[in-house]
């Protein structure tokens, strides 16, 4: 008779418990439809860029491994970060650590050398991204600003690569 006479109490952690399982119902179901098509999603920001990525002291025997129009692939995740657009290669130059005074003055110059061997190759590359509220594009989940690191694949050549431009078509 003891148990018949007690009454359930809702208190505000029964209240949290629901609001979080009704929150994940809703959050999965959102995303289902996200996904097949039934919510529509905002194509609006979708814009056309060219950003360029450096590969710094890349040797010589792979100039040849780049071609215009060949996709470009993040090495991590695999996913699609356009096609390139155009290339273009300059030999790598070493800046001395040491200033030189020059005769007779108060002047000092820096030397720089070229490598015989190694080249800096600049690979722009044009991609469909996505524009966020604060204006930074995103390719797939790859952030585009100036000195982002790209995880960058082309073919069989992979590097790290930071990119030194971009522009919104």
């Amino acid at each position: 008779m003891e148990h018949a006479n007690k009454k359930f109490r809702f208190n505000i952690i029964d209240a949290f418990v629901i609001l979080l399982i009704v929150a994940l119902i809703l959050g999965t179901a959102y995303f289902i439809l996200m996904e097949t098509g039934f919510i529509p999603q905002d194509q609006a920001n979708e814009r056309t860029i060219t950003y360029t990525v450096r590969l710094s002291e890349t040797e010589e025997q792979y100039l040849g491994s780049f071609a215009v129009g060949s996709e470009v692939f993040n090495s991590s995740t695999f996913d699609s970060l356009g096609s390139i657009y155009a290339i273009e290669h300059r030999k790598t130059r070493a800046i001395s650590p040491f200033a030189e005074a020059a005769d007779g003055t108060e002047q000092y110059s820096i030397r720089q050398a070229e490598y015989d061997d190694k080249y800096d190759i600049y690979i722009t590359v044009q991609a469909k991204a996505t524009i966020d509220e604060n204006g930074i594009a995103y390719v797939g989940s790859q952030r585009i600003t100036i000195g982002s690191c790209v995880y960058f694949k082309c073919g069989n050549f992979a590097a790290t690569t930071y990119i030194t431009d971009f522009s919104v078509a």
